[in-house]
């Protein structure tokens, strides 16, 4: 009997980590301001899982029950015929692993329409910007 060739690997090989440069300060508020444009976008395309998506683990839901947050969000957001979101003057301030960022949201639908202040605080978590809190 034959002896069976060894197997070879069709995976390429992986490159040797190499150290990431840490993000300047600027660097990191504007993945901030992109998490942020993502969130209005998913809004805006009214995807409510992704939309939800960007609410973090620790989020202080309203009223303290995130399971009826989430589904009143999800209503909110895939009711209407339309949503539009755009977000002007983004201003960030970091701490850490905290972003405190403050905004005009303007928000139009086929039910509402207006222009907003908003603060939320986000949280690094798992490399990614995710909301904790928001007013």
């Amino acid at each position: 009997k034959a002896a069976t060739p060894p197997a070879v690997s069709t995976k390429p090989a992986q490159a040797a980590a190499k150290p990431v440069k840490a993000m300047t300060a600027e660097e990191k508020k504007l993945t901030v301001e992109g998490a942020l444009r993502d969130w209005a976008a998913a809004w805006s395309q009214q995807n409510a899982s992704a939309y939800l998506s960007f609410y973090g683990t620790n989020f202080a839901a309203p009223g303290g029950d995130r399971g009826a947050w989430e589904e009143q969000r999800r209503d909110r957001v895939t009711k209407p015929e339309f949503i539009k979101v755009e977000l002007g003057k983004i201003s960030v301030d970091l701490d850490g692993n905290l972003a405190k960022a403050r905004f005009s949201e303007l928000y139009e639908s086929n039910v509402l329409k207006g222009t907003y202040k908003k603060y939320l605080v986000l949280e690094l978590e798992e490399g990614a910007w995710k909301i904790v809190s928001e007013k």
